[in-house]
């Protein structure tokens, strides 16, 4: 990126919500400093992308006083007072829940038995357990489709694509050099999305700005080696994503691995 310094700002269940007050306030830092940002990388999540995010829900997630303008003391006094009445709340009312459950699937569906009960919710097809049925009696595909609509939701996505907007146009508007990248998804995170939904998201916001897409086509997504998990890409990716979008000749980049889509969305 040609950047004598380089800073991380990674967020747990980062979005635009969180990433954009954060830019917002190093360009007037810098401003009142007379320095430039030279560079930025951003990287998405897209099977979070649009979904509700959590920036300024909980004691874990409260924006600084020095990017929403909020007293400082106002901030300290609601973690030094900080009760979480809603999380206590729901952390009782799911140990009743789990234990009617528990009651109810003795005597409904006993311990053994392979028969599951399902009803088929009215707005789709998407098997959904009946009360009582223990979470193991149900069909490996049925759970697969109802975390697929699950993951079709995505309340805040009009919101999350104004404020990118908004992020690339402060970026051109202030003369720093932005990256957008997707993060690559493991196969199994993939399968639980509808067909061609990621490319979807990825193709929209494409249509904002440049962007590299690491899932189209998802060329490590079955690639064991690359992954520490079901959400996190070891640094090999990371490397190979890096060597692709700058040009690092010293990193192997398999062919196709990483399109730049741009205007229309197409990989180019």
């Amino acid at each position: 990126m040609g950047v004598a310094h380089l800073l991380s700002l990674a967020v747990s269940y980062g979005m635009l919500t969180d990433h954009l007050p954060i830019l917002e306030y190093f360009l007037r830092d810098k401003a009142a400093r007379g320095q430039h940002i030279k560079a930025i990388l951003l990287l998405i999540d897209l099977d979070f992308f649009g979904k509700q995010p959590w920036t300024n829900s909980n004691i874990n997630s409260f924006l600084s006083p020095e990017l929403t303008g909020e007293s400082p003391v106002r901030y300290w006094w609601r973690y030094l007072t900080a009760f979480q009445f809603r999380l206590w709340r729901d952390v009782v009312r799911a140990g009743l829940a789990t234990r009617r459950e528990k009651s109810i699937t003795s005597a409904v569906n006993p311990v053994g038995s392979a028969e599951a009960v399902e009803r088929v919710d009215k707005v789709g097809s998407t098997p959904i357990p009946a009360a009582g049925v223990r979470p193991g009696a149900l069909d490996s595909r049925a759970l697969q489709g109802f975390r697929r609509s699950w993951n079709s939701l995505r309340p805040d996505l009009e919101n999350q694509l104004s404020k990118l907007e908004r992020f690339v146009s402060l970026c051109r508007d202030n003369g720093v050099q932005l990256t957008i990248a997707t993060s690559p998804m493991i196969r199994e995170n993939l399968d639980l999305h509808e067909p061609g939904m990621i490319d979807a998201l990825a193709a929209r916001i494409s249509k904002i700005a440049p962007l590299w897409d690491f899932n189209s086509p998802p060329l490590i997504a079955s690639r064991k080696e690359y992954w520490l998990g079901v959400s996190h890409f070891d640094s090999a990716a990371g490397k190979m994503m890096i060597g692709r979008m700058f040009g690092d000749s010293d990193v192997y980049v398999p062919a196709g691995f990483g399109q730049l889509r741009a205007g229309a969305g197409k990989p180019m």
